[in-house]
């Protein structure tokens, strides 16, 4: 891709309103995001979703371009990739989502590896033995070659993230900050050891503060890098809860902890069990091989759709099923 489209690309992302599939469709009738700054008003309002407020944004953020390419430079500095969705570079599994960020920086590298993801997610508030519970799964999860992703947040997200990063596996953390803003703060050294053995992302402005709207969505992203959910122990209504029904949305299956408890802090998992979220056993470990075929399942159902071949990590994860 070259670097101006890109530029070009990156700058209508940051325009309100303006998500994938609007960025999609101007692309598609314009013939790149270059053209797009070169419509007229008529051409733009002509398409669906698109305002007067946001031509007004197009033509501002098109005098700032020269700004905006200052400080993608000043990110290349400090080590942060930014990624458009037609990058080869930009996460596979994501890029299958219809939802995916049109724009996506990262500190850290992506692997092949992490094709084959697993999400492990669960509440900020979460019992001792619920942390327990994502290391033991984050370990078995590595034992199968899984990358694990999560949300960096405290109780269940960090768990998960050190339980794999302990086991000497990757994992990828997205936060609902920008790049800049590693959020909340207890887990600065967990995003640090990611930055070595995986990667942290996020879809914001680089120093975007956190807020509950921008977490919310960061969930469809911790779905979207994976091909299958954990939630490990959500109250209803939960963040967790949320992101399950995200993953179902990108037709990934989730899997929920049966506490087989009538306690509120699981209120969540006993919702997800109830509309056909599949059960995992406390003691579940044992399980995560046959979890593995499924994730496989999963990975080949998304590879079809999107008529893509294989990517090495599914291979190799094939090569070891069928020995």
């Amino acid at each position: 891709m070259l670097e101006d489209e890109k530029l070009c690309q990156i700058a209508l992302s940051a325009v309100p309103g303006v998500g994938a599939r609007t960025l999609d469709r101007l692309v598609r009738e314009f013939g790149s995001a270059g053209n797009v700054f070169s419509a007229s008003r008529e051409e733009l309002v002509a398409l669906p979703r698109i305002t007067d407020q946001m031509v007004g944004e197009i033509r501002a953020i098109e005098h700032r371009l020269d700004q905006l390419q200052a400080d993608l430079s000043a990110l290349a500095d400090e080590d942060v990739d930014v990624f458009v969705r037609e990058e080869a570079s930009y996460p596979r599994n994501l890029k299958w989502a219809a939802d995916s960020p049109p724009v996506l920086y990262v500190r850290g590298r992506f692997s092949s590896a992490d094709d084959f993801a697993l999400a492990i997610v669960g509440s900020r508030d979460a019992s001792e033995e619920g942390m327990k519970v994502a290391r033991r799964l984050a370990e078995a999860a590595v034992d199968q070659g899984i990358t694990v992703v999560s949300g960096l947040a405290l109780g269940i997200d960090g768990s998960a993230h050190s339980g794999a990063l302990d086991a000497g596996g990757r994992s990828i953390g997205v936060l609902g900050s920008g790049i800049r803003v590693v959020y909340p703060s207890e887990n600065y050294e967990v995003a640090e050891s990611m930055m070595n053995r995986g990667a942290v992302v996020s879809e914001l402005a680089p120093n975007t503060r956190p807020s509950g709207p921008n977490l919310m969505a960061r969930d469809r992203i911790i779905s979207g890098l994976s091909l299958g959910v954990i939630v490990v122990e959500a109250g209803e209504n939960s963040g967790s809860v949320d992101t399950a029904n995200k993953a179902c949305k990108q037709q990934r299956p989730i899997w929920a902890v049966d506490w087989q408890d009538d306690s509120l802090p699981h209120a969540g998992n006993r919702g997800l069990l109830r509309e056909g979220a599949l059960p995992l056993q406390l003691e579940a470990t044992a399980d995560i091989a046959a979890l593995a075929t499924v994730l496989l399942e999963t990975e080949r159902s998304l590879r079809e759709a999107s008529e893509e071949p294989p990517s090495p990590a599914a291979d190799h994860q094939l090569s070891l099923f069928d020995s």
